[in-house]
């Protein structure tokens, strides 16, 4: 089955990405403490304005949506980039591995409501969990917004 919640091409992509977390990172999440996530990999053909939060085993859930207030690629590490990660200088490092990495600036979380679980995802969209993430296609967004009802932030106001 196809996943129609990743867009094919330009005609069906949104400026959503769909990015997948750790569950260990689920409450630091709720208490809106991450204002800022760093990935290996990120998109460079859109400019990225929100993500989904979809957190791993056990929970396998689109728990979230962030809004993207600012993106960048960058080569270093600073203490506010610490602060705003909830990283320590040497988890960055070790992760980044010196390499160039993204940083998602975000703004507070909006919780689904409720959790939108792995089987509803994959019985309606094909949706198969991204190792690092992927670009949201129309459908698919429009699809996350209903099942995780949001509503504010980037999700109506941005089609």
């Amino acid at each position: 089955m196809i996943n129609l919640a990743k867009a094919t091409d330009a005609t069906t992509a949104t400026s959503s990405i769909v990015v997948s977390f750790d569950s260990r990172w689920y409450e630091l999440l709720q208490l809106g403490k991450i204002r800022a996530v760093i990935r290996k990999r990120g998109p460079k053909k859109i400019r990225p304005e929100c993500i989904y939060v979809y957190l791993n085993s056990p929970i396998s859930a689109i728990v979230a949506r962030l809004s993207i207030r600012e993106f960048e690629w960058r080569n270093n590490v600073d203490a506010q980039l610490c602060e705003k990660t909830t990283l320590n200088l040497k988890e960055i490092r070790a992760y980044t591995c010196g390499e160039r990495f993204a940083v998602y600036y975000v703004g507070k979380p909006e919780l689904a409501q409720p959790k939108v679980h792995l089987d509803e995802l994959a019985s309606k969209l094909g949706f198969v969990p991204p190792q690092s993430f992927f670009i949201l296609s129309r459908r698919g967004k429009e699809q996350l917004d209903g099942l995780g009802k949001f509503e504010t932030l980037v999700g109506r106001a941005r089609r």
